[in-house]
Order: C-alpha cells, then structure tokens, then sequence
C-alpha cells in the first residue's frame, strides 16, 4: 500500500514539474535549461510508464522518450546546448537504454503470442 501512495505521489510531482517546464520553454524556449528540464521529467514520465509493467503503458513510455529525445537532438544539433553537451549526451544515453527496455519488453510479447 505504502508503495502505490509514494508511486503516485511520484507521478503527480512529475506531472508538476513537466507542466512547470512546458510553461517555462513555452515562455523562453532559448534557455537550454529549461529544455533539458522538460526532456528530463519526460524520461522520468517515461520510467514511470515503464514500470506499470503493461503494453499501453510501455507504449506510452515509448512516445515520452520518442518527445524528449527529438527535443535532444533538435538541440544538441542547434549548437545552443554546446555548453551543457555533457548533460544533452548523458540524457540521450539514460532514453536509449529505456527505448531498449520497452523494445525488448514488445518484441517478448510478441514472441509469447506466438508460442
């Protein structure tokens, strides 16, 4: 019981902070800052949804890394994050894994459809 108040507890204060910094980019989307704040509470979104352990919910997973890694590229490309490239790259690595993990996760599904 315990664990299901501090998930959704973790899930609301995730909510918070993405919507903090949509508010935030939207308002001054050349602050690489706040971009790299709103790629990271998608990733953490996307854990989130990872952990629901459910194909809609690695699915949803899947588009929140899908959002935060096109935000990372777009502004790692962009030159603008030159100074934060570490943090960009470190970001991108943390979403690639995960994209495996929901990868993995679909194609064992698939595999034990069909057996």
């Amino acid at each position: 019981m315990q664990e299901v108040k501090l998930f959704d507890a973790s899930f609301q204060c995730y909510t918070a902070t993405h919507d903090l910094y949509r508010g935030l980019v939207a308002a001054e989307p050349e602050v690489v800052d706040y971009a790299l704040g709103l790629s990271r509470t998608e990733a953490r979104f996307a854990v989130w949804h990872l952990h629901q352990r459910t194909v809609e919910s690695d699915q949803q997973a899947s588009a929140w890394l899908e959002q935060a890694k096109a935000r990372l590229i777009e502004l790692r490309d962009s030159n603008r994050a030159h100074a934060r490239e570490g943090d960009v790259a470190l970001l991108l690595s943390e979403i690639r894994a995960n994209e495996r993990v929901a990868s993995r996760r679909c194609e064992k599904r698939a595999s034990d459809s069909r057996d």
